[in-house]
Parts: C-alpha cells; structure tokens; sequence
C-alpha cells in the first residue's frame, strides 16, 4: 500500500496508495559543523531543497540537531491520502554518515474516526 520510487535526480519518495494513518520517521547524525537538518515532505515540488527553505505547509516536521556529531530524528503520525507523495529532505549537505542515516514509513491504521460520524 506504499510505492517505493527512486531516483538519482530527485531522491527517493513513497507514494500511498490508499487513505490510512500513517507513522512516519527519518534521522540523520550531524557532522563536524552540526549539518544535519532533517524532515519529512508530503506532495512538495520542491523536490532537491532543503528541509528549511520548503514551503511551510508542504512539511510535516523539521528538526535540527544539538551540534556537532548529535542525531536529530523526525518524525510524525497522522493522516494520507491515496496517492500522496512523502519525501525526507535534509539541509542540503552531504550525509557525513550515511550508514547513520534511516527512514521508516508505516501504515498503522484505518482512518481518524470524526465524531460527526455517529
């Protein structure tokens, strides 16, 4: 019920296939410098830039790490729709430790119930 895409030019990317709540996570160790900025896209065009210069309403969470060599981990729970597009962006530098770097997606249940349904 997720498609996995990826690309060299624009990264990977999970399409969901049907509307569920999902619970979405990413983490990244920071560098020297403390680059490491991560978070989690749905349906943004702006395919190659980073998690701070999205549009604001395109992002699901955005972290940064404490300083130097610190994890920062993203996450979030909620509600897609079918064919929604999810995508992790960083902060635009290379991962300095890309065997410390992870993403996980799961579908974790029906739809949020409204009250308004009973």
């Amino acid at each position: 019920e997720i498609e996995l895409t990826q690309s060299a030019t624009d990264g990977d990317s999970l399409q969901v296939k049907s509307q569920a709540q999902y619970h979405i996570s990413s983490s990244i160790m920071s560098d020297a410098g403390g680059n490491g900025d991560n978070g989690i896209s749905v349906n943004s065009t702006q395919l190659n830039t980073p998690i701070e210069s999205i549009n604001a309403s395109d992002r699901l969470n955005y972290v940064f790490p404490e300083g130097p060599y610190a994890g920062s981990t993203s996450g979030w729970k909620g509600q897609l729709n079918a064919n929604d597009v999810v995508r992790v962006h960083k902060d635009g530098q290379t991962a300095a430790f890309p065997d410390r770097c992870y993403f996980t997606m799961s579908k974790t249940g029906k739809n949020e119930i409204d009250w308004r349904d009973y």
